[in-house]
């Protein structure tokens, strides 16, 4: 999670907006000390000063700050004047504080038209005279400054998520998922070293012997940091993720004598961050996880969300717990050494999150989707954990929202099931994808448009679009989704583009129909 952050400086200097901004960026709680006030009070802050005056404002504010900064987690924008009150001062000393700064020219723009009681009259006179007197209260309180003055929220935003994370490189972008973050860029190794959370004194790290070189690159930058490293390598393929696996990981976690203070990293791709995570969740009831993912779909999906797992002869991903990590860390030039099929198969985790919400991710050429250097794509990633990190902060543990995540994945995984794991998960996802169009199709909620639309941007990936297999053992597998709820099976389907819903108790005839269309392909 990001480190609670105090914004402080002149009216107009944009700490509302900019605090707000910052924390959807991070997910992260707002709360602005005037709102809050005004909140409580049911007045607006002319009116408080107008009836009470400002030293009964300033008591106000005080104890409201007090408060925030006793409760709240998140992005703090405090009012210009609540550095006036020592005790605030005080208090502010053992936060991370920054001060916004902003001309005179920029501010008298932003104020225009405002109702701001200390500034009546001469507007800029009066806000030059406040500056000049608080200035040097701000700069007691805080350690780091971020001009605001011509430039852009997007300019100001990325400054201030640096200011919280200084190893975190120019070009990288960083989302918050819940209470931690997902960094996405190349050159990440210094920031995951400083992303691992204080007290960590051993350290598991989980990798498939195919990354083995790298891995060994980065264990060694963690043992020059202080970290005693364990690797703990495992079988290539999903099928290293089953009972006899995690019991290896658990027999090195006990001969090391993991505490609840160390730590389990994941590196590798969906098979290793459900394994890794799954380790991590069960060991003395939970100790901190990171997931490193080196996959497309791992980025965009495996490692986002807290899901751990583990496969059983009767499904996959049966036997699990939710184990938020502490960190995700995704460095796009672990892709470099993928194979073209393995990328595009990733990339149907990024287009699902196309038809579910973002609908800017189809639109991008399949050439740039194809291609890891190109901008586009890290902005297809991006836009696709965006979309993952927003559902899940709202719905962890899959009450209700987070289901329209597995959009394609009931009939994908029982592909993989009957096929023996050895389908690409992505490409049993992108079948179950255009199943689940034509079952919305064929119950009257999705136009032949629209499911037109998913062969197309499926096919520019290269990814399959049908399948023929045994229709009663695919039934049966589907059975046994993690969505079913008794012998009632419910799928998440589309009625129009980014515009989930869920279908429950299909007829057996639709279903059966819904195969056919995919079997004809």
């Amino acid at each position: 999670m990001s480190p609670r952050l105090v914004l402080v400086g002149p009216m107009g200097s944009g700490k509302s907006t900019l605090g707000r901004e910052l924390a959807s960026r991070l997910n992260l709680p707002f709360a602005d000390s005037d709102e809050v006030i005004v909140a409580r009070l049911g007045m607006s802050i002319p009116e408080i000063f107008a009836r009470f005056g400002e030293e009964t404002f300033r008591s106000i504010e005080a104890a409201t700050v007090a408060d925030l900064l006793a409760q709240h987690g998140g992005i703090l924008s405090l009012g210009g004047g609540a550095v006036l009150n020592a005790k605030t001062r005080q208090l502010l000393r053992g936060e991370r504080v920054v001060r916004l700064t902003v001309s005179p020219e920029a501010v008298a723009q932003r104020l225009t038209g405002e109702e701001r009681p200390l500034l009546a009259g001469d507007t800029l006179a009066n806000w030059r005279k406040i500056t000049d007197l608080r200035e040097p209260l701000w700069r007691e309180v805080a350690a780091q400054s971020v001009e605001t003055g011509e430039r852009s929220v997007a300019s100001c935003v990325a400054e201030l998520i640096r200011l919280l994370h200084p190893a975190l490189p120019q070009e990288a972008e960083l989302i918050g998922a819940r209470d931690y973050a997902v960094a996405i860029g190349r050159g990440l190794d210094e920031y995951l070293c400083q992303a691992i959370p204080a007290g960590v004194r051993q350290i598991l790290f989980v990798y498939q012997e195919t990354t083995a070189k790298r891995a060994g690159e980065i264990c060694q930058k963690l043992r020059d940091s202080g970290y005693l490293v364990i690797p703990a390598p495992v079988p290539d393929a999903e099928t290293c993720k089953d009972v006899p696996g995690i019991a290896q990981l658990w027999e090195s976690l006990g001969a090391a004598g993991f505490t609840r203070s160390d730590l389990v990293i994941g590196y590798g791709g969906g098979t290793v961050t459900d394994l890794a995570g799954f380790a991590a969740a069960t060991w003395n009831r939970g100790i901190a996880l990171m997931q490193v993912p080196t996959t497309v779909a791992g980025m965009v999906d495996a490692a986002i969300g807290g899901k751990t797992g583990i496969n059983t002869a009767h499904g996959k991903n049966l036997v699990g717990a939710f184990h938020p990590p502490v960190a995700v860390v995704s460095d796009l030039s672990a892709l470099e050494t993928l194979p073209e099929r393995e990328i595009a198969a990733g990339m149907a985790e990024t287009l699902k999150c196309g038809f579910i919400a973002d609908p800017r991710i189809l639109d991008i050429p399949a050439a740039d989707l194809r291609d890891i250097r190109s901008p586009e794509f890290a902005r297809a990633l991006g836009y696709a954990v965006r979309v993952k990190a927003d559902v899940v902060s709202q719905d962890l543990r899959e009450a209700g929202l987070r289901e329209i995540l597995n959009y394609g994945h009931t009939f994908g995984h029982a592909i993989e099931l009957c096929e023996d794991y050895s389908w690409r998960h992505g490409e049993a996802v992108a079948v179950g994808m255009v199943f689940a169009a034509e079952l919305a199709r064929l119950s009257g909620r999705l136009d032949n448009a629209a499911v037109a639309r998913h062969r197309e941007v499926l096919q520019q990936m290269s990814l399959p679009t049908g399948y023929r297999g045994d229709w009663q053992r695919l039934r049966a597998a589907m059975g046994r989704d993690k969505k079913a709820r008794g012998n009632t099976l419910r799928f998440v389907v589309l009625d129009a583009i980014a515009k989930p819903s869920r279908l429950v108790s299909p007829d057996e005839a639709t279903l059966h129909a819904a195969y056919l269309a995919l079997a004809g392909d």
